[in-house]
């Protein structure tokens, strides 16, 4: 039998795009799927409404007063019927093959399946941009260390066994930018799940004029302090992770290449505790700070790109 899988779709005033991801959720190539789709207490006189409505029993609908993506996504989880957890943005698209791809890879019940996405703009025109992909096996730690290295975790490549949640809890629901890294990092931790990586970019990532840049945020600030503080609090607590020292150097390393201070002087501090020197943390840290600028610059130059493409204002 194959298993069903439930792809949530969290939507806050989504009308514009909406019917364009539920569509790509029914063109699936896997059949055995269902479609929770979650109206996270949109204020658009009940225009996202109508249109999740239209799809009559070909979605589940559920509408809840606002409480953020991590909110209504937890809703979803707690909602579905599947085996298997996959999300799907409501600006955003999957390829027609997503799930039938991903699912043909499940070895074991603690297989988690990623891949990785391209972009589009606003009329669905693809955005060129150069991506690291993965293609095989890796424990926690390995995908850790390959996103230290460049690789991104896409939330909307995941396909997650919904048991999975009933070990590392759900969505953090404070935050409001890194709740999707927030849960992967945990899941990471137990390195008694397997990530298998499809090297296909499988998802596509919509950029808009109705988003906003979270990197300049007080309450994206706010979360970069409360993901390291939460995370070194876990790390401390659980006795089942057996090598604490090299998940300490993935947190310092994760925190010096996103510039997050104060996570870098939490696990320097840890680390020096292992006998890592001052010299020996700035000699692992220079590699990130280069790259870092060189990033800034390369990030620059791209939202000019698109400010010319009229994709941004």
């Amino acid at each position: 039998m194959k298993p069903l899988v439930s792809i949530v779709i969290p939507v806050y005033n989504g009308a514009n795009y909406l019917a364009e991801a539920i569509e790509s959720a029914l063109a699936q190539t896997y059949r055995n799927i269902e479609i929770v789709v979650v109206n996270d207490g949109s204020s658009d006189d009940g225009a996202t409404e109508s249109i999740a409505l239209s799809y009559g029993n070909k979605i589940h609908y559920v509408f809840q007063k606002n409480g953020g993506v991590s909110s209504a996504l937890n809703t979803g989880i707690r909602e579905m019927k599947g085996e298997y957890f996959s999300w799907l943005s409501h600006d955003d698209l999957y390829e027609p093959t997503k799930i039938e791809r991903q699912i043909s890879l499940i070895q074991t019940a603690n297989d988690i399946i990623l891949c990785s996405g391209s972009l589009m703009d606003e009329n669905k025109k693809r955005i060129p941009r150069h991506i690291k992909t993965l293609d095989g096996t890796y424990t926690g730690f390995q995908l850790f260390n390959e996103k230290n290295h460049g690789y991104v975790l896409n939330g909307l490549g995941f396909l997650v066994p919904k048991h999975v949640f009933d070990k590392v809890g759900l969505f953090d629901e404070s935050m409001k930018y890194l709740q999707d890294l927030d849960m992967w990092l945990r899941i990471m931790m137990h390195n008694e799940y397997r990530f298998i990586c499809h090297k296909d970019l499988l998802v596509i990532s919509r950029i808009h004029r109705a988003q906003q840049t979270n990197t300049i945020s007080k309450v994206f600030d706010i979360d970069r302090k409360s993901l390291a503080l939460k995370h070194y609090a876990l790390i401390r607590a659980d006795d089942n992770i057996m090598n604490k020292k090299e998940l300490y150097m993935l947190y310092y390393e994760l925190f010096v290449r996103g510039n997050n201070t104060q996570g870098k002087n939490i696990f320097s501090k840890s680390l020096k505790n292992e006998g890592y020197s001052n010299t020996q943390l700035f000699c692992i840290a220079l590699p990130y700070y280069f790259s870092g600028y060189f990033k800034m610059a390369l990030r620059w130059l791209y939202n000019k790109i698109l400010e010319k493409l009229g994709i941004r204002d």
